[in-house]
């Protein structure tokens, strides 16, 4: 479907996401664009149902359409991960200056996401003549809503319509690489993934970190470090593209992750 994405367009948008530039996403035009060209794929398939994991248009055009939405979302995109810091606030110790942390970091996180995204979003609905979104949570609130992780995980009660499923793996046979099957089993094995949560530079520095460390590391980190252009790797680390995360997990003695890595 068009407008194609760029690779410099992927990239601008990575950086918006990131907060490492303070622009919108995408136009006016090109959300106009997109929806369009959905309805008429929508229209040829007649879904029951959409269901998304955070694709931009796909709820506007629902609301055009009248078709059901069904999100899957994290814990880390409803509004109680927000209005307490977003993970940014937890080492303050005061009372008083954690709120006011946490009421800034949700300012702060509301205006960003409304410049970068909601508003193309709120422009487009406005040209189909259908109803905008209030706040990222009203975007993010499906006929359905499902959160993909175990109750437990964040002990949050969810608003009605909402519903803990537990995590979503892939359970498709992926090969791995010769050069991960055949690594050297004479240190621990350490399985190293950012998700989407690294930037090129903090991974290039957790990188080097493991030079002359008594283990070996796995890391699929390749796409990030692509965007550095040229970056020495030290020699007990393996860099690969995407891997199974279950398969080399059976093979590792440790697995390190952060938000937005697969499970």
């Amino acid at each position: 479907m068009e407008p194609r994405l760029t690779k410099e367009k992927i990239e601008h948008i990575a950086r918006v996401d990131r907060g490492e530039r303070f622009a919108p996403a995408f136009s006016t035009e090109e959300m106009i664009e997109r929806v369009t060209s959905e309805m008429a794929h929508l229209r040829q398939v007649k879904p029951a149902a959409v269901i998304t994991g955070s694709y931009l248009t796909i709820p506007v055009t629902c609301r055009v359409l009248k078709i059901p939405l069904i999100w899957v979302i994290q814990s880390t995109w409803l509004e109680p991960f927000f209005a307490t810091g977003a993970g940014m606030t937890d080492g303050i110790r005061s009372r008083f200056l954690i709120r006011l942390a946490d009421f800034g970091v949700l300012g702060f996180i509301n205006f960003w996401i409304r410049y970068g995204f909601l508003n193309p979003v709120n422009r487009a609905a406005k040209h189909f003549d259908v109803e905008g979104y209030r706040s990222i949570f009203d975007f993010w609130r499906g006929d359905i809503t499902l959160v993909a992780e175990p109750p437990e995980f964040s002990g949050l009660r969810l608003p009605p319509d909402y519903y803990y499923v537990g995590p979503l793996i892939a359970r498709e046979t992926f090969p791995l690489p010769q050069q991960v099957t055949s690594i050297p089993r004479d240190l621990p094995l350490i399985y190293f993934a950012m998700g989407s949560s690294g930037t090129p530079e903090i991974v290039a520095n957790i990188l080097q970190g493991f030079e002359g460390k008594p283990y070996r590391v796995i890391a699929p980190i390749n796409f990030r470090l692509q965007q550095l252009g040229e970056t020495k790797i030290p020699s007990n680390v393996i860099v690969t593209d995407w891997l199974p995360a279950l398969e080399v997990n059976r093979m590792t003695d440790l697995s390190l992750y952060t938000v937005g890595s697969e499970p």
